[in-house]
């Protein structure tokens, strides 16, 4: 087996990755998302998964009135379809032995050094969790 060429990896997927036309989110895409993560850590590379789409995860779930202030509209959205993206993930992830963990972040958490070394912290701990429960 050759050695992966990178040991982390970011992967950043938009909104517009996830969805289908109709501008909800899209399983088959999310699943083929996931089976290539799989993969990637099967072969030992750590990856780190980096998703939008809770706006569009919202839109599935229920429907706000145009009329509606445009922020707060997808401030709703996003707070009720967040629920929804991170479970569909999670449900994804289960089959290949791999944990789901959501570390939501802001700019403002890269503000100043203790925010980020915070956030930082945060990281470390989740992935030594996952390390040792997989060993």
């Amino acid at each position: 087996m050759r050695a992966a060429a990178y040991k982390k990896i970011v992967v950043k997927v938009g909104s517009n990755v996830i969805a289908g036309e109709n501008g909800l989110p899209d399983e088959a895409v999310m699943r083929g998302l996931i089976e290539q993560i799989a993969h990637a850590k099967k072969n030992g590379v750590e990856v780190v998964l980096v998703s939008s789409g809770a706006v569009a995860s919202g839109r599935s779930l229920t429907q706000v009135s145009d009329r509606a202030d445009p922020i707060a509209r997808r401030q709703l959205l996003a707070s009720i379809g967040q629920v929804k993206l991170i479970n569909t993930y999670s449900q994804l992830l289960q089959p290949h032995g791999l944990l789901c963990a959501q570390i939501l972040v802001t700019k403002e958490d890269f503000r100043d050094r203790m925010h980020y070394l915070n956030m930082k912290r945060c990281w470390n701990v989740t992935a030594k969790q996952y390390h040792s429960d997989h060993q």
